[in-house]
């Protein structure tokens, strides 16, 4: 198992109390759109809480142990956890449901 002190790559050692302030207001900023605009979308409502998910997870690691602990390694990509992967996922997720929701405003225009 590895500490991840930093960010992404090691990136910003040591500032954990900075991480944990950021990820805080982002993850309350999203909350706040999450309930306030996606709540009766299903598919955008799944999407955007595994998001907030993994960044909870994440915090609640740097807050109790000072660091996220990262426990999957591949030779090609890196070290990284579980939360990293929900962030990942929802963020995949988000882009393809907003990509598609274009493509059917411009087909409906397009139609019209």
């Amino acid at each position: 198992m590895w500490k991840t002190l930093g960010g992404m790559y090691g990136m910003f050692q040591g500032k954990n109390n900075i991480f944990i302030i950021v990820s805080t207001l982002f993850l309350i900023l999203i909350s706040i759109y999450v309930f306030k605009y996606v709540r009766n979308d299903r598919i955008k409502f799944m999407a955007w809480n595994t998001v907030l998910a993994g960044g909870i997870s994440n915090i609640i690691d740097r807050i109790f142990r000072g660091f996220v602990i990262d426990f999957i390694r591949l030779k090609f990509f890196g070290v990284f956890n579980l939360a990293d992967v929900y962030i990942v996922f929802g963020v995949i997720m988000i882009i393809f449901i907003e990509i598609k929701e274009t493509l059917s405003e411009k087909r409906k225009q397009k139609d019209s």
